[in-house]
């Protein structure tokens, strides 16, 4: 279930940073990403989350440096030793940054530095945003289900006056 909810953060997220408008293709998302640091600092959990395989492929053979940094700038941050990070997220941006090469001159506008702390805020964000997400599901499913328990219960005072 908590995967679910940080699935769905993740996705608004991304909708947020995006404006509204989710290309299809992976390739203009990076090149969205790479004028927008906020788009970029959710790009690798929506890449881990909804495109897994294509963003290795596009690590791997892409004109881009960015997944490259990104990638590495996500495993430090999801390594950070207090956090409590999903393993598969870690083993996945782990190996991730493992395939493709940190470019010796990095092409974006931050340093890994920078990108790290802010992927780690962005990862701490995107955790909240989960638990609020669960906690506002839960409360409408505990609301629901009290009104369908007045629907019965009315029913069966009706029925007992028949």
């Amino acid at each position: 279930m908590k995967d679910d909810m940080m699935k769905r953060a993740v996705y608004e997220e991304m909708v947020k940073a995006m404006r509204g408008i989710l290309p299809a293709d992976v390739r203009t998302v990076i090149k969205r990403a790479e004028k927008n640091s906020d788009t970029a600092a959710v790009l690798p959990f929506c890449m881990y989350y909804f495109y897994p395989y294509k963003w290795q492929e596009y690590s791997l053979h892409g004109e881009s440096t960015l997944p490259a940094v990104l990638n590495y700038a996500t495993f430090i941050a999801l390594d950070y030793p207090f956090m409590d990070t999903d393993p598969g997220i870690k083993r996945f941006f782990y190996g991730a940054s493992h395939i493709t090469p940190l470019p010796e001159e990095e092409n974006s506008s931050m340093q890994l530095e920078e990108w790290t702390i802010l992927i780690y805020r962005k990862y701490c964000d995107l955790v909240k945003r989960a638990e609020y997400i669960e906690k506002r599901l839960a409360g409408s499913n505990v609301s629901s289900l009290a009104h369908k328990r007045e629907q019965r219960n009315e029913l069966m005072q009706k029925k007992a006056q028949l």
